[in-house]
């Protein structure tokens, strides 16, 4: 994503993705700088949480945490893709990666709890960080859309997962009220 989208958003803005993890990355990066920022979505944030929670049930290093996510993942994966479930394994995998991203700067597992609470939100402050489905129903003036290639998924492969795809597109390109960007 170009260095000139992170001086062109400014709070008020949404920044959209067809997936989690892209967008937790980037909002990190501006609470990083102390720029107000938000991942909306409460209910993603639960359930990053009860992800978690099934990794592991008590808080335990960075370190160690880790290497049980990635034992999982590798785990859960191998079993969707045995029975070709594509989309859902792609749809997690975002999961776990976005739990990765948020992982980068804690220091425990339960670091990790604590910071999703404080990114995942219903509340449209400050810069608003969105998933195309989180997305539908809002609009404000300027809307960023990053990562366009993940749109349609590539993991959309039955006729009803295609249509839903082609829905997407349209609900991204229609949040804006002056000013849309496709960030590459």
């Amino acid at each position: 994503v170009s260095k000139e989208f992170k001086e062109l958003v400014k709070e008020g803005d949404y920044v959209l993705c067809r997936t989690t993890a892209p967008l937790v990355k980037h909002c990190l990066d501006f609470l990083k700088k102390d720029i107000k920022a938000v991942v909306r979505g409460k209910d993603i944030g639960i359930q990053l949480v009860d992800l978690i929670n099934q990794v592991s049930n008590s808080d335990c290093d960075i370190l160690d945490f880790i290497e049980k996510i990635q034992e999982y993942k590798n785990d859960i994966l191998s079993r969707l893709l045995e029975m070709n479930k594509e989309y859902e394994a792609e749809i997690f995998s975002d999961k776990v990666e976005a739990i990765l991203a948020i992982g980068e700067s804690c220091k425990t597992r339960d670091d990790i709890c604590t910071k999703i609470n404080n990114i995942f939100k219903d509340d449209v402050e400050g810069i608003v960080f969105c998933t195309v489905h989180k997305s539908k129903g809002l609009e404000t003036n300027r809307v960023f859309i990053i990562h366009p290639e993940l749109m349609p998924h590539k993991s959309a492969k039955l006729d009803w997962q295609i249509e839903q795809e082609r829905n997407l597109i349209n609900v991204a390109n229609t949040r804006a009220k002056c000013e849309l960007y496709t960030v590459k």
